[in-house]
């Protein structure tokens, strides 16, 4: 998904930037079961997407983004806003 959502960044000609969220399993089950979301992600999903982190963290810098942020558990939650005020 990373490499289709680059490929239309690049098309259109837009700064890419990727966010990772390397957090512990724990955390991420944590956080999940305090989602104020009626439809909380399956466990088993979200067992998959950690266990894949470390490789993501290898490929991603030979990826082509302009801009990569990894976030783990040593900083404290932001809140981002993608809608305009």
């Amino acid at each position: 998904m990373r490499h289709a959502l680059l490929e239309i960044a690049r098309k259109l000609g837009a700064p890419t930037c990727l966010l990772v969220f390397n957090m512990s399993l724990q955390t991420c089950l944590e956080r999940n079961q305090h989602q104020a979301r009626t439809h909380r992600i399956p466990e088993h999903i979200i067992a998959y997407q950690v266990q894949q982190v470390p490789q993501v963290l290898l490929s991603i810098p030979h990826e082509g983004w302009d801009q990569i942020h990894i976030f783990d558990e040593h900083f404290p939650a932001v809140e981002i806003d993608l809608l305009p005020s």
